[in-house]
């Protein structure tokens, strides 16, 4: 890609490569970006075989989405959610970022499974997702319960408006005993094609006469049975500060990384990996060690000029100086991406930052080994 403002017409976006978008990113308008990304989500093909042009879509989509503004990535995810061909990785993160985002993913991707909505709906507290999963031309009995266990009113107003819901009675419980004195939840209800004759019953304890004259003239009678008791539901997912994404305090990080280094083992590979699941305490603490520097100075030198003090910090050290390119790679990947980190999973962060580190990798025209490049592969 040439290192210009050029229309994105131009480009040739078969063989984009990651570190062609890297090193053009700034020089991109926000309409460039759009557009760009637009073309990249539409045209994805999982068939068109050539995988490792899918691979640099995939990786550049999700670099997009990890640093783009909110227009470009709601642009992106209205191409995405119309492509049966669009990766799990990059439908997964669009459907966990914002409202804009997240909806035209919810409510027409068909690259989420059941239990990718099921999960999103029970640990979101935005109603705006849960709706549009809602309208899905395809609600599971497992996706409506969750949505009537854990929705508003106007999530359970939707899903009773939708006729290609699956809803069950421990759904429809649910939804009579949250949202049962809204007339619009009840009549809701009563246009539903078929209900059972529990649900029936239930919901003739709390109606009026005239919803009730309209209950008893829908549905005289259902031989539907009884849905069985809901599973139990899974527990939310802890929330991983990027700083430190083993949750230790930090005496019991000075603790570990001092025992490690008695241990010797401070290897090179551990301080890559850490950096690249987003511990850059661990990694600045033990760069610490390894040099008998104070920690406090470490991590300003670190935050004021990787580029600068790396390499000199690192010569203090045992560690291999083949691999200081490697870690300088990912240092600037993880400080470009700190105040990005609340859109992040585990998986999505670490795969974010291993297209990114191997892109500034090939940026630097940096001579990569095969040890190194298998290493960095296996931490995907």
């Amino acid at each position: 890609m040439a290192e210009s403002n050029n229309n994105v017409e131009k480009l040739n976006l078969h063989g984009l490569s990651t570190e062609d978008y890297v090193r053009a990113e700034a020089m991109l308008t926000v309409e460039q970006k759009a557009a760009l990304a637009t073309r990249l989500a539409a045209g994805l093909n999982a068939t068109d075989g050539n995988p490792e042009q899918a691979e640099s879509a995939e990786a550049i989509l999700r670099l997009i989405i990890w640093n783009g503004e909110p227009s470009v990535v709601e642009t992106l995810a209205h191409a995405a959610a119309s492509n049966p061909n669009t990766p799990h990785s990059v439908a997964w993160a669009l459907a966990n970022d914002d409202e804009a985002a997240a909806k035209p993913i919810l409510t027409a991707s068909k690259v989420l499974s059941d239990e990718d909505l099921v999960a999103i709906v029970e640990v979101t507290d935005n109603f705006a997702k849960m709706g549009a999963i809602a309208v899905r031309s395809d609600v599971s009995g497992e996706l409506s319960r969750s949505l009537a266990t854990h929705g508003d009113e106007n999530t359970a107003h939707l899903l009773l408006n939708n006729s290609k819901a699956d809803i069950l009675d421990d759904a429809y419980a649910s939804i009579i005993d949250r949202h049962g004195d809204h007339e619009r939840i009840q009549q809701g209800i009563i246009d539903r094609d078929s209900i059972s004759a529990e649900v029936a019953e239930r919901l003739s304890t709390i109606v009026g006469t005239a919803m009730a004259a309209k209950l008893s003239q829908r549905h005289p009678a259902s031989n539907r049975t009884a849905a069985p008791p809901p599973p139990a539901a899974p527990p939310p997912p802890l929330a991983i500060p990027l700083g430190n994404m083993e949750g230790l305090s930090a005496e019991e990080m000075d603790g570990l990384v001092a025992r490690m280094a008695g241990e010797r083992s401070l290897t090179v590979t551990l301080l890559i990996r850490k950096l690249t699941i987003g511990n850059f305490q661990f990694f600045c603490r033990a760069l610490a060690v390894l040099t008998k520097s104070p920690t406090y100075d470490v991590f300003t030198k670190m935050l004021e000029s990787p580029e600068t003090h790396l390499p000199d910090l690192w010569k203090q050290t045992a560690l291999a100086p083949g691999w200081l390119p490697v870690a300088r790679a990912a240092v600037t990947a993880l400080t470009s991406l700190l105040n990005t980190y609340a859109k992040s999973d585990p998986a999505l962060f670490r795969r974010n930052m291993v297209d990114k580190t191997s892109a500034n990798l090939r940026a630097d025209k940096v001579d990569v080994t095969d040890e190194q490049k298998k290493y960095l592969r296996s931490l995907l």
